[in-house]
C-alpha cells in the first residue's frame, strides 16, 4: 500500500518533486492521517460534537440560503431573459458577459468590506437585504 501511494505521489508530482521530497510528503501524510486515528473523531463527531455541529449547520444553511436565492438561475438564465427584453442575441451575451465581469470585480469589493467589517454583521446585513428584497 506505501508502495502505491508512492507511485500515486510521483505521478501527481510530475517530476516537479525530487525523489526525498515525495518521501517526505508521504510520511508527513502519514503523520497526519495517525494524528486523526489518535484524535478519536469519525463523521459521526460533526453532530456529537457541539462545536462542530454548530459549523456544519451554519455552513449548510448558508450554502441553501445562496442556493434559494436564485441567483445562480438568474446567471443561467441572463441571456435568455434579456432576449425576452428585446435585446439581439449577440447583445445578450455581451450584457451576460459584462455581468460576470462586474460580478467579479465586486467580489473584491465585498471581501475587502468584509475584511474591514466583519464576518458576522456582513452576513447578517446581506441576509436582512436579501429577504427585504425577496418579500418586496
Amino acid at each position: 500500500m506505501n508502495e502505491e501511494a508512492l507511485k500515486t505521489l510521483r505521478y501527481y508530482r510530475e517530476g516537479y518533486y525530487s525523489s526525498d521530497e515525495v518521501h517526505t510528503e508521504l510520511g508527513d501524510i502519514k503523520r497526519q492521517v495517525a494524528s486523526f486515528k489518535a484524535s478519536g473523531l469519525t463523521w459521526i463527531s460533526l453532530f456529537t460534537d457541539r462545536s462542530l455541529f454548530a459549523r456544519l449547520w451554519r455552513s449548510s444553511l448558508l450554502q441553501f440560503m445562496a442556493q434559494m436565492c436564485g441567483a445562480t438561475a438568474m446567471k443561467y438564465y441572463l441571456p435568455a431573459l434579456f432576449e425576452a427584453l428585446g435585446l439581439s442575441h449577440r447583445v445578450s451575451l455581451l450584457a451576460g458577459g459584462i455581468e460576470s465581469t462586474m460580478k467579479i470585480g465586486c467580489t473584491l469589493v465585498d471581501m475587502l468590506i468584509i475584511d474591514r467589517v466583519g464576518r458576522r454583521i456582513t452576513l447578517t446585513a446581506g441576509a436582512a437585504v436579501m429577504a427585504f428584497a425577496m418579500l418586496v
